[in-house]
């Protein structure tokens, strides 16, 4: 009995390794944080796992991103509940409805690109276009049309955007494959059109099909029409109602009303016309024109920008002619402050780039390629000689850029005010640029060189550094070297209360040496033009700390948050004789308020104290500003920049 079950334990053994050699295998290893993906199988696990497949069948894998670290869950044991029940309708969630409701401002640092990694290489069989309203509208659920009393005002007072405007700014078409970084930078770009509060491109398949998807684009307008203005006096004012959008067409119009009792003219009128991606060929063009108190500008630009990871080509050209008082020219010196002469300025700048890709994949590193022509040239100027009024000087500027990038976005809510969904760059920017000046009385060579960089972690937070370098030789002579370097350091957002709160600090160092042409621009409270003159080099290192509190409340859309701040730095100053190094200090807070479906800017009012402060600067500090805040705006420029203090000392927009 015995040797006939050995008999058959051989026999077995045999068998399997013929079924073995016939059938050949491969062994995955998929940890618990990654997703197996097959032409028709989602494979997930909630531990570490091994999976066999045949030999040689396509797969990949990636990452999961609803499962976080074993970590993450000990610090947050609230979460283990949500985390379970998604896994459990993961199936379903992978067939299109991802995104809850709760995604529209995401309380995390989301990878824009991880959503249509799920679909690529899938054919597009077919793209639909959703509109919700403004106000009321809700992306992930467009069922949803209960409008408050001022939702449907708005709604009836506005004409949407027209379905073949949004066609017109898809970078994908059907039939074409799925490719992540094309979708997502699309939905970006829709974001940052000024008329879209938000957008949201959904992917489902196609029946049962598995290499085949229909796409839904989804867009909430913002309410176009708005107001805009200057108030000097009772008897001194502008005034500026416009449209972003007007009869949904994606194009911007305006006029210009000014009144002055003060002046001989009194009147004055203006109006622009502004068209975003004419004719679906992703150029824009605006034409300006004003006829002012005291001031006649007239100003046209056309732009391609490089606005995705995959444009090959783009640049800008600008014509501006200004007439206007000098003493109203914005860096204009004490000794002309009186002076009611008109000068006549003609301003160009145009400048072409060319990206280079070496790689099929649109996500790796790529080289830029750019040049760049600036003209200045003044008429009925002051008085000019080598060493006065460099400003009204006649300037020419020709400047070579090269620029090394890689970059990829993560998505976010609320980082230095309210606003929808922001798209936070995470890379590198590596420029190198060039160039030969020429002025009214000499010329000089000019060399820089500018790097931007940011990484992120989910439970860190997001760090970045800024730094730009640039000088002009005249001669062997070094002029308007300028430097700057900066930190960036914005964590997570946590809950205090009925509050969130978003700890921000960033460290700042700014130096020149020896200015020349650039002495009038240094205007900014640490850089005051008269607190510095006499000296040769100075520096400014300064340390920020500010924590945002958002609040729940709101009055009509309109969303509030708070930030107190504590400001230090160090100011050094010196000449061949003599050096100096004064300290100051601020402290106060920003009131902000932001309604996202509005085309109104945010509205920012700060208090500001000096316990330390700068000779000849006040003690205290009040503002109201009106703009949108971001921190990366410039980040990903390819555009050649000549170093200016206009710019670096100011590096938030």
């Amino acid at each position: 009995m015995q040797k006939h079950i050995k008999h058959l334990l051989f026999l077995s053994l045999v068998g399997l390794v013929f079924v073995a050699k016939a059938q050949k295998q491969d062994t995955i290893r998929i940890r618990f944080d990654q997703l197996l993906m097959l032409k028709d199988t989602i494979y997930y696990g909630v531990n570490d796992s091994v999976v066999i497949l045949e030999a040689d069948t396509e797969h990949d894998i990636i990452k999961n991103f609803l499962v976080r670290k074993p970590s993450y869950y000990e610090k947050h044991p609230e979460k283990i509940e949500s985390a379970t029940r998604l896994n459990s309708r993961y199936g379903s969630l992978l067939m299109g409805s991802i995104r809850s409701r709760e995604e529209q401002l995401p309380k995390d640092f989301n990878p824009s690109d991880q959503y249509f990694a799920f679909y690529k290489n899938r054919v597009i069989k077919n793209i639909t276009i959703e509109r919700v309203p403004v106000l009321d509208g809700n992306l992930f659920d467009t069922t949803n049309v209960d409008l408050s009393g001022f939702g449907r005002f708005l709604n009836k007072t506005y004409s949407p955007t027209r379905e073949r405007v949004i066609r017109k700014n898809l970078h994908f078409k059907e039939n074409e494959r799925v490719t992540a970084r094309i979708f997502s930078d699309n939905e970006r770009l829709f974001r940052e059109l000024s008329y879209i509060e938000d957008a949201f491109i959904k992917i489902s398949p196609v029946g049962n099909s598995s290499d085949s998807v229909n796409v839904t684009v989804m867009v909430k307008d913002r309410y176009p029409i708005g107001v805009s203005g200057d108030v000097n006096s009772y008897n001194a004012f502008e005034v500026e109602p416009y449209s972003r959008n007007f009869a949904g067409l994606g194009h911007s119009i305006g006029i210009i009303g000014e009144f002055d009792a003060d002046t001989e003219e009194k009147f004055g009128y203006g109006a622009f016309y502004g068209i975003n991606n004419m004719w679906g060929t992703f150029f824009d063009s605006e034409i300006r024109y004003q006829n002012g108190v005291d001031r006649e500008n007239f100003r046209i630009q056309f732009e391609k920008p490089f606005s995705t990871t995959h444009t090959k080509n783009g640049g800008e050209i600008i014509y501006d002619h200004l007439r206007e008082k000098v003493s109203d020219h914005p860096y204009v010196n004490d000794s002309l402050e009186n002076d009611n002469s008109r000068y006549n300025l003609s301003y160009f700048d145009l400048w072409l780039g060319h990206s280079f890709f070496f790689h099929r994949d649109i996500t790796r590193p790529f080289l830029n390629v750019a040049a760049r022509y600036v003209s200045y040239k003044y008429k009925n100027q002051p008085l000019l000689d080598e060493t006065t009024n460099y400003q009204f000087h006649n300037r020419q500027l020709y400047l070579a850029g090269l620029s090394w990038q890689q970059v990829s976005y993560i998505k976010t809510s609320r980082l230095l005010q309210y606003g929808t969904v922001e798209d936070v760059p995470i890379g590198y920017n590596l420029n190198v640029t060039a160039g030969w000046e020429k002025t009214s009385f000499y010329e000089r060579s000019y060399s820089g060189l500018r790097a931007n960089y940011s990484l992120y972690f989910n439970n860190a937070g997001i760090f970045s550094a800024y730094t730009e370098a640039g000088g002009y030789l005249n001669g062997s002579k070094l002029e308007d070297g300028l430097a700057g370097l900066r930190f960036d350091y914005l964590s997570p957002l946590s809950r205090l209360g009925k509050y969130e709160i978003r700890n921000i600090f960033e460290l700042k160092f700014n130096a020149v040496r020896n200015p020349r042409y650039f002495i009038p621009y240094y205007s900014t409270r640490t850089f005051a033009t008269d607190y510095l003159t006499g000296y040769k080099n100075y520096s400014n290192l300064a340390v920020f700390y500010r924590p945002v509190f958002y609040s729940n409340y709101q009055i009509w859309g309109f969303r509030f948050s708070f930030n107190p701040y504590v400001n230090v730095g160090w100011l050094s100053k010196s000449n061949a004789a003599t050096r100096e190094v004064d300290r100051y200090s601020e402290i106060g807070i920003w009131a902000s308020t932001k309604n996202e479906s509005l085309i109104f800017p945010a509205m920012h009012l700060q208090f500001g104290y000096f316990p330390n402060r700068l000779e000849q600067e006040p003690r205290f500090v009040f503002t109201l500003v009106f703009k949108d805040i971001k921190v990366f705006k410039n980040f990903t420029s390819l555009k050649p920049e000549a170093a200016h203090p206009a710019r670096m000392f100011n590096l938030k927009d």
